[in-house]
C-alpha cells in the first residue's frame, strides 16, 4: 500500500478510536458513507454553491474499502459482517471542509 494510504488509514483508526461509536462484535450491519470532496477553485460562482455528485477517481469501490478496513476491528469485528451497504461520493460547496460521514447500525429483523 502506498505511504499516504498507510497514514490516511492509521489516522482514521486513531479518530474512530477515540469517539464514542458503538461497536457490534456479532451479527448483521449496515454501513453508509458519504465521502466529502472539497469544491475546485476553478467552481463558478453558480457550481460552487451546490452540492453535486463525483464521478471521478477514486473508484466507488476503493472508497469504500479504504472505510471498511480502518473501521475493521473497531466499529466490528469483521468487516464480512456488513450486510447493507450504501456509498456517496460528493462535492461540497465552496467553504465545506472535505470529510468522511459514517453511519452504522445492527440489521434486524428479515431482509427486504
Amino acid at each position: 500500500m502506498p505511504a499516504s494510504y498507510s497514514r490516511w488509514k492509521l489516522d482514521a483508526q486513531k479518530i474512530l478510536k477515540a469517539s464514542w461509536l458503538p461497536t457490534f462484535k456479532e451479527g448483521p450491519v449496515w454501513f453508509e458513507i458519504r465521502a466529502v470532496w472539497p469544491c475546485p477553485k476553478s467552481a463558478s460562482k453558480i457550481d460552487g454553491a451546490e452540492w453535486r455528485w463525483r464521478d471521478q477517481r477514486p473508484d466507488i469501490d476503493n472508497v469504500a474499502k479504504s472505510v471498511l478496513d480502518a473501521a475493521n476491528g473497531i466499529l466490528f469485528s469483521d468487516d464480512a459482517q456488513i450486510a447493507s451497504l450504501k456509498v456517496h461520493k460528493v462535492i461540497a460547496p465552496a467553504g465545506v471542509k472535505p470529510r468522511i460521514d459514517i453511519c452504522f447500525g445492527a440489521l434486524e429483523g428479515t431482509p427486504l
